[in-house]
């Protein structure tokens, strides 16, 4: 889903107040999530959730530590865990994403590669494989 036809307004992405009342740390918020959106234009609305749920934990984690309110370095360690491990979610669609884009790519080569080889292998002259590599070609670029 593109930014364009995305129907949530643009502040929907906007760190709760009660959960990030710095200033500063809620305009992070928003470029942070503004820059992950435009990393992945084509995530769905459930990633979009969940990209703000990540750096919701994050703005809040980091207003904790310049505060110094965390209870004590266990609950710390436990918030930047829970926090990796949503980081290591999101990662998992960015990348299955690459991963389509690779095979989609892999594919489209080995289909060019057996027409070629198909082509080549015609019992017509060589002028006529060139015609019909070159009309291939113009019909795809179409």
């Amino acid at each position: 889903m593109s930014q364009e036809t995305n129907p949530l307004p643009a502040d929907m992405w906007i760190a709760p107040e009660k959960v990030v009342s710095d200033p500063a740390l809620q305009l992070l918020h928003s470029q942070l999530v503004a820059r992950l959106r435009e990393e992945m234009p084509d995530a769905d609305t459930l990633l979009l959730m969940q990209i703000e749920r990540v750096v919701t934990l994050y703005c809040y984690t980091r207003q904790k530590e310049i505060k110094g309110t965390f209870a004590h370095d266990r609950s710390h360690k436990e918030t930047v865990q829970l926090w990796a491990q949503m980081v290591s979610d999101v990662r998992k669609f960015k990348k299955s994403d690459l991963e389509v884009e690779s095979a989609v790519t892999e594919a489209i080569a080995s289909v060019a590669q057996n027409i070629a080889s198909t082509i080549q292998s015609l019992p017509v002259p060589d002028e006529t494989k060139v015609q019909i590599m070159n009309g291939l070609s113009s019909a795809l670029d179409d």
